[in-house]
């Protein structure tokens, strides 16, 4: 008998392309779906054999490996890499692998990828929308972070060597209704249309073999994750247990099962005997063989400049042969320090599965590449120059926190006192920035009281009724429920009534009550009724259907309340709602035309809006009445790259703002990285 959990998983594409296996972890049957490319120095039939080495050693990894299933995930990974370093020893070209690895439970969906993939995601209540588009591939050597030795791949940063293995993009979808998943390879990028992932979405699973099949040329690899028909049964055990040509699908259905936290896998039971040790000495001594030469490297030259010291005649006169001095005092100073580098290993082996999320943050991120820069250390400017193109320098900018996430993750930011979060729309993750550090406080998938935290809509302030002091950062969620954010701790609230949404984007908080932005020409408030004692606010009922005329909000990109409701839209234009009506505001005296607006602030007290301004890397000052004002820029960056963007104070990769007017700094998040730098306003500073 079917249940409402079950999920058909369907391949396409060559076989040594994609593979798949059913297997029981920590009790409950999961499918483990490993997807991967290869570019590089190497003919056609070469990489098939490649390819399908790649393939079995990732498959072996998750199936026979230990832990639960992001530490599977993990290793598979760490073997990927390794064979690709090994394949590509003695080569006289690159070559580069890509790898998106899948874990299909009866609690939701994880996808861990390193290398360009294009993936869609959609549940019955959502259109599909695309997750993480891009990240490192697998490289066989470090590269130099401002190095792109691939079209159309991001640069990786160096550390791709060390024993922690490649970075990792993670998204965790929960098990939603209807939930499907699609992940095909960059190559199909360009024949994969948003409209037939549409369709594609909307074929019943019998039928999801042949859509790909139809909408996918032979030899490209994709993934399909849907709901199980309870027509029929596509039920295949071992998938990988047969050739398949390309064009072909595959598909088999997995089962429902109890409820809970499916990234927090327990550990099944070891095994104990010389087999299994020997299996568990492969990934261990191909993993550590390079960081143990280095070690053992290392220790010998050290004991070689003790010992030189120690005896320095004897070992300078005997330099034909060992004698049981020299190899004594070697094997005292290197034994233990050799020792103690293979415990390390052997615990970084043994480290349990912990929770995908947390782990992915921690190390996904390139380095910042804007420096903590004082006035001193800065280049100096033109002031004449920057004035007549309405440049105002910001001064004392000071390096926060580095952020999980890649430095194109979108980014939304909330920083009022020491309430400064930041939250990654494709690692669906809210981080609380303190004392210089990012940890981890909502993330998608957090389960609190029996509530589960969807996709997440918007990161805002929700301010005190009254207009007092107080408020707390607030993210609303696909599921229409409130996240209120206190530390590391959220509070969920609600759901909401959303029963007359239509594409609803963002939210924004005033004087106590909650209102939110609906792309379909909608602006819904919610009254707000306080809690007692200890207890959070509730918003009941049905919302206020607060816009009363007609407008195009399907633009719209980003929302702030100074009074009005200011929209930003995506061509860098506002709209100043009051009364429920247009005010009529409009941008207007810009040298320039915004390329590509990603944020807004407004603040009524210093009569002032700000935009994030992606294109030109800067921020835009404008007066309340939208009269341009001033460009906003850091000061030139005196070890950046010449001709790059930031050498002329540019922001790369620039998502966020928030203007703390009580605290006076300005926050800015670029790729990565958290900013802050002091600001009180911009006068008139007009080209």
């Amino acid at each position: 008998m079917r249940r409402a959990s079950d999920a058909t998983v369907v391949r396409h594409g060559p076989r040594e392309a994609v593979g798949a296996r059913t297997v029981r972890v920590a009790g409950q049957r999961v499918t483990f779906a490993v997807l991967l490319e290869l570019r590089g120095d190497a003919a056609p039939e070469e990489q098939r054999m490649i390819l399908a080495g790649l393939r079995d050693r990732a498959l072996e990894e998750l199936v026979e490996g230990h832990g639960g299933v992001t530490a599977r995930l993990r290793d598979a990974h760490h073997a990927i890499d390794q064979a690709v370093r090994s394949e590509a020893g003695g080569r006289s070209g690159p070559l580069i692998a890509g790898a998106a690895l899948l874990a299909v439970g009866e609690h939701g969906i994880v996808l861990a990828h390193a290398g360009p993939v294009v993936a869609y995601h959609r549940t019955e209540a959502d259109a599909p929308r695309r997750i993480p588009a891009r990240g490192p591939w697998l490289k066989r050597e470090s590269i130099d972070a401002t190095s792109v030795d691939e079209p159309g791949a991001e640069p990786l940063g160096a550390g791709l060597g060390r024993i922690g293995g490649p970075d990792l993009h993670w998204e965790a979808i929960p098990p939603a209704p209807g939930t499907r998943l699609l992940v095909v390879g960059a190559s199909t990028a360009g024949v994969l249309s948003r409209d037939v992932a549409a369709a594609l979405f909307r074929t019943p699973p019998p039928r999801v073999g042949d859509a790909l099949a139809t909408a996918l040329a032979p030899g490209q690899p994709a993934i399909f994750v849907a709901p199980a028909d309870p027509r029929g049964d596509n039920g295949v055990e071992e998938i990988t247990g047969r050739t398949m040509a390309p064009g072909d699908a595959e598909a088999q259905t997995i089962g429902g099962g109890p409820t809970g936290p499916f990234a927090r896998s327990a550990p099944i039971g070891r095994r104990t005997g010389v087999a299994d040790l020997a299996r568990r000495a492969r990934p261990l001594t191909d993993r550590g063989r390079a960081a143990l030469r280095a070690a053992g490297g290392a220790t010998a030259r050290g004991a070689a400049r003790v010992l030189l010291g120690l005896f320095p005649a004897r070992m300078a006169a005997d330099r034909g042969g060992a004698d049981w001095m020299r190899l004594a005092a070697t094997a005292a100073l290197g034994l233990p320090v050799a020792v103690l580098a293979l415990t390390l290993l052997l615990a970084l082996r043994e480290r349990g599965p912990g929770d995908a999320i947390e782990a992915a943050a921690g190390g996904g991120g390139a380095a910042p590449l804007v420096d903590a820069t004082g006035a001193d250390d800065a280049l100096a400017a033109d002031p004449i120059a920057d004035r007549a193109a309405g440049i105002q320098r910001l001064g004392d900018v000071r390096l926060e926190a580095a952020l999980a996430g890649g430095a194109e993750d979108p980014r939304d930011i909330v920083a009022v006192g020491d309430a400064r979060y930041v939250l990654n729309r494709t690692l669906g993750l809210v981080e609380w920035v303190r004392a210089g550090e990012a940890r981890a406080a909502w993330r998608q998938g957090l389960v609190v009281n029996g509530a589960v935290a969807g996709a997440p809509v918007d990161l805002f302030w929700l301010p005190a009724t009254g207009g007092g002091e107080g408020g707390q950062a607030a993210v609303l969620d696909a599921a229409a429920r409130l996240w209120l954010l206190d530390g590391e701790s959220a509070t969920p609230v609600g759901p909401l009534d959303d029963s007359s949404w239509r594409v609803v984007t963002r939210a924004a908080g005033y004087d106590g009550r909650l209102y939110v932005l609906d792309r379909g020409g909608r602006v819904h408030r919610y009254a707000r009724t306080d809690g007692l004692a200890g207890e959070p606010p509730s918003f009941p009922g049905p919302p206020e259907a607060w816009l009363q005329q007609d407008l195009d909000l399907s633009q719209a990109i980003d929302m702030a309340i100074d009074g009005r409701i200011l929209v930003l839209l995506a061509g860098g234009d506002l709209r100043a709602l009051q009364a429920g009506g247009d005010t009529g505001l409009r941008v207007g005296g810009m040298p320039e035309r915004i390329g590509d607006a990603r944020a807004v602030y407004g603040s009524p007290s210093a009569d002032q809006i700000l935009v994030a301004d992606a294109a030109g890397g800067q921020v835009i000052a404008l007066g309340g009445d939208g009269v341009f004002r001033a460009r906003l820029l850091l000061p030139p960056q005196p070890r950046a790259p010449s001709g790059s963007a930031l050498a002329t104070g540019r922001l790369e990769n620039f998502h966020a703002l928030w203007w703390d007017e009580a605290d006076g700094h300005l926050w800015l998040v670029s790729g990565n990285a958290l900013y802050r730098t002091a600001y009180q306003g911009s006068p008139a500073l007009r080209p």
